[in-house]
């Protein structure tokens, strides 16, 4: 890690972190706008792991844990809603998310199952 994660920044840290993202369609078309781009990054993941790509979950998730613990409450907010909400639609990637997350991410997708009522069990 190279020092805190920052909003202003996140961005710049996912094309770092997962190069891979850059090849999805549309990944940073909108860079200016975070919540779209880790939309798209939920989606990249959901997809990635339909297909069993290993080391791109890896990066992602390992980012995603970092997002959770960041001091700043708007990197801690876009991982939520950003790209777990993605993830909690495909069973799939639930399973997969609850093997990679832990503390506080891991905590943040129970929650999130428990809001929208997903219908996937045992949060």
């Amino acid at each position: 890690m190279s020092g805190p994660l920052r909003y202003e920044r996140i961005v710049d840290v996912l094309s770092e972190r997962v190069p891979s993202f850059g090849d999805f369609p549309d990944a940073y078309t909108d860079r200016d706008l975070p919540q779209v781009v880790f939309g798209r990054f939920g989606t990249f993941l959901v997809k990635r792991i339909a297909q069993g790509s290993g080391m791109d979950i890896k990066l992602g998730f390992d980012l995603l844990n970092e997002m959770a613990e960041a001091e700043d409450l708007r990197v801690r907010i876009l991982a939520q809603t950003g790209t777990l909400e993605v993830l909690i639609e495909s069973p799939q990637a639930v399973d997969v998310a609850r093997s990679f997350l832990f503390a506080k991410a891991l905590d943040d997708l129970a929650d999130l199952i428990r809001y929208w009522g997903t219908g996937i069990s045992n949060p």
